[in-house]
């Protein structure tokens, strides 16, 4: 139970609480006011959300034995109650991760937190102008960050935008306004959180956008696909077989230093694997 976040579970009791409100609304007895036009709601939701609680609860159960199909199952329960389905669905996501990730040693905050302030001072990786090849060489602890401005930018559009569409009294606004408010804590979640970068003789990896930041021996990633968007690294431990896709576009730094920067790191793991 410990690979479970406690998100989930808060997902799962708020879904619960919903549902039942659901119920005690379509137990209002005729007469009371508006009780044609909430009895007729109430009645759509329920069953709707009744569905999408066994489908959460399932998916729990699935997250150890096919945590794949879980995962979709997970999706769909919790679209079914957006947006207060996003919650367990972060929550899932996150138990998700800590699952197939199981076994990688976790890369301390505390050490996190240490290079994000080493790299404020003057001798910041960040290139100069002109020179951004040589500081990236040079820099035997490279890192690159999330680029949370996007999550913060579409975070108040889709909110804003949801908002007046529910004001026109349409409720599919609300799935609007769930992916808003799920792209800002995603943004103030991965702020000052390392992508991918290098560390002695270790990648420090954050495989998804729901997992914790790992750091796993060189000679246990290989590059299995590159191009202009994304790249691909196949991890293999003892305990973790998986392959994680990273885009570009989280990446933050100009275009130059990303370019120079990711092609250090990939081909110090190419040298590796090929020593």
């Amino acid at each position: 139970m410990k690979k479970i976040s406690l998100i989930l579970w808060i997902g799962l009791f708020v879904n619960i609480f919903i549902t039942c409100i659901a119920w005690l609304n379509l137990s209002v007895a005729p007469g009371d006011y508006d009780y044609d036009s909430s009895n007729r709601l109430w009645s759509i939701i329920l069953p709707l959300f009744i569905v999408a609680l066994i489908m959460q609860i399932a998916s729990i159960g699935l997250l150890f034995r096919a945590p794949k199909a879980g995962r979709i199952i997970a999706g769909i329960g919790a679209f079914f109650m957006m947006p207060i389905g996003l919650v367990f669905f972060m929550g899932y996501m996150s138990s998700y991760e800590k699952k197939s990730n199981q076994g990688m040693a976790i890369f301390p905050s505390s050490e996190e937190e240490e290079n994000i302030n080493t790299e404020k001072k003057p001798s910041s990786n960040t290139p100069t102008e002109g020179n951004g090849d040589e500081n990236v060489e040079t820099n035997e602890s490279l890192k690159l960050y999330f680029k949370t401005t996007p999550f913060f930018i579409n975070g108040v559009v889709f909110i804003v935008l949801g908002g007046a569409i529910m004001a026109m009294g349409l409720g599919t606004g609300g799935i609007l306004v769930g992916a808003g408010v799920l792209a800002l804590v995603n943004g103030f979640r991965l702020k000052n959180r390392i992508v991918i970068g290098l560390s002695k003789k270790e990648l420090i990896i954050t495989p998804g956008l729901y997992s914790e930041t790992y750091r796993v021996p060189y000679n246990n990633v290989k590059v299995t696909h590159m191009d202009n968007r994304l790249f691909k690294l196949h991890i293999q431990t003892p305990d973790v077989d998986k392959t994680c896709t990273l885009r570009k576009a989280w990446l933050e730094g100009e275009r130059d230093y990303v370019s120079t920067a990711m092609k250090n790191i990939l081909s110090k793991l190419t040298e590796d694997n090929a020593a």
